[in-house]
């Protein structure tokens, strides 16, 4: 494993190299709205599998909500994630990717770096166990519109300043 720490002025940035970002999450989970059947979530499921990076995929269709396993050696993209549900005619409430406990994010970090992706992390919650760290993804359409809205606005400077980059993912530690 290629880990490095640099320190830019006060920043802390983590950058991962030679490693996919699958290594750096154990698993996903997204809620979705919309459902109105079981018909619906395996249609969905069925969709996801679809992606070279998805594994499996685990339905609970009480609460509409996912858990996705990722193929190894194969980069993760939450973005294709979020857009196979909107095609299969359903929205995004939610994406949380739950981090491996060998990475932990710092409560000063603002960037994340993993081969293509960057995450830009908004903000931590506070007094969190850091070893059981989720990523909620504040993105466009892997919310829904309200509290990207509300993401977007409190944010505004870091939407602003990365806009044009991608892929770039917005997160809230959690």
């Amino acid at each position: 494993m290629n880990l490095t720490i640099i320190h830019s002025f006060s920043v802390l940035v983590l950058m991962i190299s030679k490693l996919h970002a699958q290594s750096l999450f154990t698993y996903a989970t997204m809620a979705v709205d919309g459902f109105t059947c079981s018909q619906c979530a395996l249609s969905v499921e069925n969709s996801l599998r679809t992606l070279p990076f998805v594994s499996s995929v685990s339905m609970d269709i009480n609460e509409t909500e996912m858990k996705i396993f990722f193929v190894n050696g194969i980069e993760i993209d939450f973005f294709k994630l979020a857009k196979k549900v909107y095609e299969s005619g359903f929205s995004v409430r939610h994406i949380r990717a739950v981090l491996a406990p060998e990475y932990i994010i710092a409560e000063n970090q603002n960037l994340l770096l993993n081969n293509n992706a960057k995450y830009v992390i908004l903000s931590h919650t506070p007094d969190k166990d850091t070893l059981n760290q989720t990523l909620l993804f504040v993105n466009h359409k892997m919310i829904n519109k309200y509290e990207y809205e509300k993401y977007r606005k409190l944010y505004s400077d870091k939407f602003s300043m990365y806009k044009k980059r991608n892929p770039i993912y917005f997160v809230i530690v959690e």
